[in-house]
């Protein structure tokens, strides 16, 4: 059962390190060439990032849990996450500047209808552009996945003390007979 907290001022606090923790941590996990392939199993990285905000956020001493705090603090880390993740993206597009040109290069030997249509879009829109436009659609992901993350946290986490508190009941009871 959550704990009913009377004093206004200390159920209202509101902890941003931990999804600012969390957001980055999924953004940089995300952006990583190799390691964000791992988001391809359910959005995973979105979904521990959200856990880890909870999990951090739960730690501290001063807070009071509420029912939908794995629902807020896994959605806030996922607006930070996107906001670092369009950032780390963007300057990863500029350290790969050459790469992209060369690649760009390739898709024009290609001469496939697919490589033209692409081309196209690189030329109208440039690859900031699109990368950007895409970067808009992850919003999506990165508000329900964290918040998927923070809830199911907060339930494990919940659970885990409800455990705990019956172990030690369960002890005091032996102990006094």
């Amino acid at each position: 059962m959550d704990n009913l907290n009377t004093n206004p001022e200390r159920s209202s606090k509101l902890f941003l390190d931990a999804p600012l923790i969390g957001g980055a941590m999924m953004a940089f996990f995300s952006v990583i060439p190799l390691l964000g392939l791992f988001n391809i199993l359910c959005c995973m990285w979105l979904v521990v990032g959200g856990g880890v905000s909870y999990l951090l956020v739960s730690k501290k001493e001063e807070y009071v849990p509420k029912s939908t705090d794995g629902l807020l603090y896994g959605a806030l880390s996922g607006v930070f996450g996107w906001v670092f993740y369009v950032l780390l993206t963007f300057l990863m597009l500029g350290i790969k500047a050459k790469k992209i040109a060369l690649i760009k290069e390739r898709m024009v030997n290609m001469n496939t209808p697919e490589a033209e249509k692409i081309l196209e879009l690189m030329d109208r829109f440039g690859i900031k552009m699109i990368t950007l436009f895409v970067s808009l659609g992850l919003i999506i992901f990165f508000l329900i996945f964290p918040s998927i993350g923070g809830a199911v946290t907060q339930a494990l986490v919940k659970k885990e003390k409800k455990m705990d508190a019956e172990k030690s009941n369960l002890q005091q009871k032996k102990e006094g007979k």
